[in-house]
């Protein structure tokens, strides 16, 4: 039994003929990328993002690629967990329940 959580569901790439941001179409001099997070289609000048995406089932250590708005989505997130984090700390701190990263 592991309390690791199961990945949630990768999302379905679409096969858009143009550019979900641009709408370029796609053809043998503009390519198609999919972000990995929403599943559209973007040209490369869209989709030059990348960031981890290990709740997704992705590896961890490799950053996938990403839109902007996913990536603005992604950054918002990851800012909120560390800043939340850092609250628990101080609050943990100030009540003298602190636990020590290591032991000394």
């Amino acid at each position: 039994r592991t309390l690791a959580p199961r990945p949630l569901p990768r999302p379905q790439w679409e096969k858009a003929p143009s550019c979900y941001t641009c709408r370029q179409p796609f053809g043998p001099t503009l390519h198609r990328h999919h972000c990995r997070r929403c599943g559209h289609s973007f040209c490369h000048a869209h989709s030059n993002y990348v960031h981890k995406l290990p709740h997704l089932g992705y590896d961890g250590d490799v950053p996938e690629r990403v839109c902007k708005k996913c990536k603005s989505v992604l950054d918002a997130r990851d800012i909120e967990e560390r800043v939340t984090w850092r609250l628990a700390r101080c609050r943990d701190f100030l009540e003298g329940n602190l636990t020590p990263y290591f032991e000394t």
